[in-house]
């Protein structure tokens, strides 16, 4: 099991945050939530997987709400992204509830 380095994640989110961007998730908009994307890596969604997971985010408008909706409904796959299975979905989930829950 691959464990996401907060270490990570929270560079990732201090670089949304130096943005001006206020922490909740009903305020990420759809950059926001793809900038977020970006600490996915050591979560084992990289390449061209993560580019299209937030090629897809900007190009459908997925804010933050909208991400968070998708994951808790366990339609992230929805969104068309070629090797996005279940795996790489939950893990996902799991780093978004570690950073928002």
């Amino acid at each position: 099991r691959t464990v996401c380095s907060k270490v990570a994640r929270g560079e990732a989110l201090a670089e949304v945050a130096a943005e001006g961007m206020p922490g909740a998730v009903q305020q990420l908009s759809p950059s926001d939530t793809s900038k977020w994307c970006a600490s996915l890596a050591l979560c084992g969604v990289r390449g061209p997987v993560l580019r299209d997971l937030q090629d897809q985010i900007v190009r459908q408008h997925i804010d933050g709400l909208t991400f968070d909706r998708m994951l808790k409904s366990n339609t992230l796959q929805d969104l068309g992204v070629d090797e996005l299975n279940a795996r790489l979905a939950l893990a996902i989930r799991r780093s978004w509830t570690t950073d928002f829950a």
